[in-house]
Parts: C-alpha cells; structure tokens; sequence
C-alpha cells in the first residue's frame, strides 16, 4: 500500500481510538468524599485522591457557632456519595 493511502487510514484510527477512550472516560460515575471539617490541604488531596478537583472556595468568617474548628471547609455544592 502506498504512504499516501496509508497515513489518512492511519490517522482515522488514532482519531477513533482517541475518540473511544474520551467516551469511556465519561462514563465512569465517581462517588462524591465528604470534604466537610477538612483543612483546604486536607480537602484538595481527598478530592484528588477521587479523581475530582477542587472547585471554587468562598471565604466566609468564622464564628463559634459554626461546630467546626476555624480554617475548614464549611460546606460543599455535591452531596457526598
């Protein structure tokens, strides 16, 4: 076979087999960790650790009547699990 119809064919399966794998990769359900009473440190290495990121942080004052000691994640968007 000549390298002028040998590179296109070539090409269309690296695309399929590039297009395959982004597929499956979004298929694949992640459970959510509990990241409330964490440290950001703490929080972010769980999250990576899943497979998940850390997303945007709003800083809020801390007050006593929180329960949770100062410096940790409050809330998060996702429920856990």
């Amino acid at each position: 076979m000549s390298r002028q119809r040998l590179i296109p064919k070539l090409l269309l399966c690296l695309v399929l087999l590039l297009t395959s794998q982004t597929v499956f990769m979004q298929d694949a359900a992640v459970a959510v960790p509990n990241i409330v009473g964490m440290n950001l440190p703490q929080a972010a290495a769980t999250l990576n650790r899943a497979g998940l990121a850390l997303g945007t942080q709003t800083n809020v004052g801390w007050t006593a009547e929180s329960g949770l000691p100062q410096n940790t994640i409050q809330t998060q968007s996702y429920t856990p699990d």
